[in-house]
């Protein structure tokens, strides 16, 4: 059967993702949150900064965050610590705190004028729109990734939702690489020396001094 050669068609429109790293994106560090932050305030942007600091508080992703309606944050005139929502994706409710700076910032855009009268705590500047669009906070974090020098096809909305993440875990990290060492290092030992029974662990008898430092650099959980 002779193969039939289709027409060339060209796209009406270019994909959304052309020149643009397809990706995990990287979360931000703490020494590139606090000039967006302070560029924010300077600018007197107040409902970019309550976003921004609410997105990283969160970790929610960009569909549920434009969604965060005023009740969601605010009771009887006070910023709740605790916030739950029900994720859109997974339809399984989160919880997460509201930091200090936080709650300051969510209460001055709550008291603005342009909030008054209005559902949803970010609202848009259309008016046949209630919130702003999951495109229109994407381009928002471009801009501010943008505005302090970092390439923005190298970040999204989900650094912003990986950022408080991955300095909570990074600590943990690096303490369970010692751990993982040390412990490598004493069952090597282990097959060499005399065993002892140190509550439910099996370890090597300490006979030189250096075991014992080594023994002592290990945490307490693990003995």
């Amino acid at each position: 059967m002779p193969r039939v050669q289709l027409p060339v068609v060209n796209p009406k429109r270019n994909a959304s993702n052309k020149g643009r790293i397809i990706s995990q994106k990287r979360p931000l560090l703490p020494k590139q949150v606090w000039p967006i932050r302070a560029l924010l305030e300077l600018a007197g942007y107040l409902r970019d900064l309550a976003l921004f600091n609410v997105a990283i508080d969160s970790k929610l992703r960009g569909c549920d965050l434009v969604k965060l309606a005023v009740v969601d944050l605010v009771k009887d005139d006070h910023i709740r610590e605790r916030v739950s929502v029900t994720q859109c994706k997974t339809k399984k409710p989160v919880q997460f705190e509201l930091t200090e700076n936080t709650r300051e910032t969510v209460i001055a855009l709550v008291r603005s004028p342009e909030l008054l009268c209005c559902r949803f705590m970010f609202s848009s500047r259309f008016h046949d729109r209630p919130h702003i669009s999951t495109r229109q906070y994407d381009r928002l974090v471009r801009d501010w990734v943008t505005s302090i020098g970092l390439e923005p096809t190298g970040y999204g909305t989900h650094s912003i939702r990986r950022t408080k993440a991955a300095e909570i875990y990074r600590p943990a990290w690096m303490h369970g690489t010692f751990i993982n060492a040390a412990c490598g290092m004493l069952t090597s030992i282990l097959r060499k020396t005399q065993k002892m029974r140190i509550g439910s662990f099996l370890m090597p008898k300490p006979k030189t001094q250096a075991l014992r430092r080594h023994m002592l650099a290990l945490p307490m959980y693990l003995i």
